[in-house]
């Protein structure tokens, strides 16, 4: 089994004044005291006192190849398994040295230092992951093997025994890849221009100028259509690099294109792309029309004041806080940890990368919350999501060899809890709750079918021999009226930072999203029951398959058609939906 090494660093990312009517939780509410979880070693450590250390290759793989020389005397046992504990300690340094680089990147995307430091760690951790999982293997296959043997679990012997030495070309590819992707990000980050009467306008300034009179709509949507075809080129460029090096990560890999990769090796599914296909379909016969008809009544609220409420920074955890006190005293163990060590960045900057994310400090058992925020309500159903996956993280450290974890699985943990607390909504939002709402339950169904639109797209696109931008673009539009949604530009699809960053995730946002319904659809008539579900598939093992999950707390599967169709029937029941009058919307 061999595993893409860049995936060691893990991420979990991937794509919110006063309240108007602020309520307390009800105190007769029925709240989930029973244990899920098994307690987990966690540093005593504040964030504030967390340095970043360069580290170098050399002395551990001096190291590991002192052990390895000691393997073939059984005499050895105790003296090696000492050693080798010693060097996960440091491999797990490492890692996390490399999680500090990660976060302080998304903190300000323009220190090219740090971003530099990154690139460094991600391309060092490849190096000496790779020599590490060997000598695991080794170790446990030599005659010093058998106190190794029994400290491991049953998920360690597999991974160690099953691995396979990384392919040599993998690792110039990877460095490329890496550089690649840190072009984009400080690509995507800039201002496009375009050259009118003399001075270059960006599309804010151009709407600015059509606004006041100064140009007409034509022209303005003129120099809209010139930037963003500008943009497209810029960043599809880009893109198009990166797929060609991760064509060639696959081949090298054994498998004939980056999807089948990514989808066996990076993403650890349960399922190919072939067998994804039926749901794909379902999401748009079934899914498709009840999103097009929420949405008609969002846009109608879409000028809710109650939308543009700040719930930026510590006032998105103060709000937060006492209902997941009624929900779980495990929840609320792992969010007061996350506030008291000041493990979490939720605040709105301009230097900031725009997007959310949860990852883990390893060596200090300290998962970490980083969300842009934006001043919205959004914000907080963007904090709830990143807690979803920061509480399993405290509960479930990973340890160096745990690269089973299905992100399917993890987007569930994120998705059902933003559903569950819609439960608490009435008390937050008072009269204007139903807005909030309808705006989170379309964005749960948006998750459904841009997950499964841009996973089509990304697989023609790594299908595809010598790919071209028109090819993509053009495919972007075929995309756009299958799934019976307006074509807004046929650049759009570069605004995607996970189509760059993580390729082919986006369909586990579409999974997740509807097997995170079912959480909700049994809170409609039991809210403490599904909690009490939703924290007993929240403590399931890291390393179950994403279907047997459902299986394991009696749930049904959500890849098949038959429960799309039925989810689809239910909601537009619960929702008090009409049929959609057939009007169109963007997919960007």
């Amino acid at each position: 089994m061999r595993k893409r090494l860049l995936s060691c660093l893990l991420t979990i990312c991937l794509i919110l004044p006063c309240l108007l009517t602020a309520c307390s939780p009800d105190p007769g509410e029925q709240r989930q005291d029973d244990r899920f979880f098994a307690d987990q070693y966690h540093t005593d450590l504040d964030y504030s006192q967390m340095e970043y250390e360069h580290l170098s290759d050399q002395a551990f793989l001096t190291e590991l190849r002192a052990v390895r020389k000691l393997l073939d005397d059984p005499a050895n046992a105790e003296a090696v398994d000492a050693r080798l504990q010693e060097l996960e300690e440091e491999y797990l340094r490492v890692n996390t040295m490399g999680t500090l680089a990660f976060i302080r990147v998304y903190q300000d995307v323009t220190d090219e230092e740090i971003a530099d430091e990154y690139g460094y760690c991600e391309n060092l951790l490849t190096e000496i992951s790779d020599q590490w999982f060997q000598l695991m293997r080794d170790a446990l296959n030599s005659p010093c093997g058998g106190l190794l043997e029994e400290r491991l679990t049953e998920e360690d012997l597999s991974f160690y025994r099953e691995y396979e030495d990384l392919p040599e070309e993998v690792f110039e590819l990877s460095a490329r890849e890496t550089d690649l992707v840190n072009q984009y990000q400080v690509a995507s980050s800039q201002e496009f221009t375009c050259a009118y009467e003399g001075r270059d306008l960006t599309v804010d300034e151009a709407y600015d100028a059509y606004r006041s009179g100064e140009i007409s709509y034509r022209k303005f949507q003129g120099i809209y259509d010139s930037i963003q075809e500008e943009r497209n080129r810029v960043l599809g460029d880009i893109y198009l690099e990166l797929v060609e090096v991760r064509n060639l990560i696959a081949e090298a890999m054994g498998y004939d294109n980056y999807v089948d990769y990514a989808y066996a090796e990076v993403y650890n599914r349960d399922y190919t792309k072939e067998e994804i296909r039926p749901y794909l379909d379902g999401v748009k016969d079934y899914i498709m029309p009840v999103f097009q008809a929420l949405e008609q009544r969002t846009y109608r609220e879409s000028d809710a004041e109650i939308l543009q409420e700040d719930y930026s920074g510590e006032k998105a955890l103060d709000t937060v806080e006492p209902y997941l006190a009624e929900m779980s005293e495990e929840m609320l163990e792992a969010f007061h940890y996350m506030r008291e060590h000041h493990f979490y960045d939720v605040e709105v900057s301009d230097t900031k990368y725009g997007t959310a994310f949860t990852t883990i400090l390893m060596s200090y058992g300290a998962p970490y919350l980083f969300s842009n925020a934006s001043g919205s309500v959004s914000d907080l159903s963007t904090l709830i999501h990143e807690f979803g996956h920061y509480n399993q993280y405290y509960w479930h450290p990973a340890a160096s060899n745990e690269r089973d974890l299905s992100y399917d699985l993890a987007e569930v943990h994120s998705q059902a809890l933003e559903l569950l607390f819609l439960h608490h909504y009435p008390r937050i939002f008072g009269e204007e709750s139903d807005v909030v709402e309808d705006s989170q339950m379309t964005n749960i169904l948006y998750s459904i079918f841009t997950g499964a639109f841009h996973d089509e797209l990304q697989q023609f696109v790594y299908s595809t021999d010598h790919v071209t931008r028109e090819q993509i673009n053009e495919e972007y539009d075929r995309l756009c009226g299958e799934y019976g949604i307006a074509v807004g530009d046929e650049w759009d699809w570069v605004e995607i930072p996970h189509t760059f960053e993580d390729p082919c995730y986006y369909i586990s946002y579409s999974v997740s999203a509807a097997g995170a319904l079912a959480f909700w659809l049994d809170s409609q008539t039991d809210y403490p029951g599904a909690v009490e579900e939703y924290l007993e598939f929240t403590a399931l093992s890291p390393a179950i398959d994403f279907q047997d999950s459902f299986q394991a707390v009696g749930m049904d599967n959500p890849l098949t058609p038959e429960y799309l169709e039925e989810l689809a029937d239910t909601l537009m029941e619960e929702l008090e939906l009409q049929e959609p009058d057939g009007s169109r919307h963007s997919a960007a």
